[in-house]
């Protein structure tokens, strides 16, 4: 038995893991660093918040979409390549200023200050909905039910008209 008690010596990511932690958090690395749940969520927020990787974790979510609505285990494991891609480092010139990037850094501020409000009753209800609302999604796509996928589209649509009308000042 090796250090890390596996068959086969060390596993390897864990180090090459625990060594972006600690260029990430300044500290020295050591080959016998142990990386603790927080920080491997630490080092995946911050990397999520940057708007490549934002990106490429969008693209697989739709590639994903596509992949279930298709029955494609292809697209699916392309989808999930996309979203694990999104967690690393890209050493990618900064974006350019468009609508896409300002769409995302809105999405990226949205996001940062939804994790950073204290929970609440519409916070929890925010996290009841998302609970059962993808899983509904992801049936709805694998068993191609195009009724609930046009609700799902309606009542996208009408959220958008009522925050234009809100936005405009219109009370509902």
């Amino acid at each position: 038995m090796h250090e890390c008690g596996l068959r086969g010596g060390p596993y390897p990511p864990v180090y090459k893991i625990a060594r972006h932690v600690a260029i990430e958090s300044g500290r020295a690395y050591s080959p016998d660093m142990m990386v603790s749940p927080r920080q491997l969520l630490h080092l995946a927020a911050t990397r999520r918040r940057e708007p490549w990787n934002w990106t490429a974790q969008f693209c697989g979510i739709i590639t994903f979409s596509l992949g279930l609505f298709l029955h494609s285990y292809v697209l699916s494991a392309l989808a999930l390549a996309l979203i694990a891609a999104g967690f690393l480092r890209m050493e990618l010139p900064p974006m350019s200023d468009s609508r896409w990037h300002r769409f995302v850094l809105r999405c990226i501020n949205h996001e940062k200050n939804w994790l950073a409000f204290p929970m609440s009753f519409r916070k929890g209800l925010d996290i009841f909905l998302v609970a059962v609302l993808v899983p509904l999604f992801i049936h709805a796509l694998w068993t191609r039910d195009l009724a609930i996928l046009a609700a799902y589209l309606a009542a996208a649509v009408l959220l958008h008209i009522r925050k234009e009308n809100r936005d405009a000042g219109i009370d509902p």
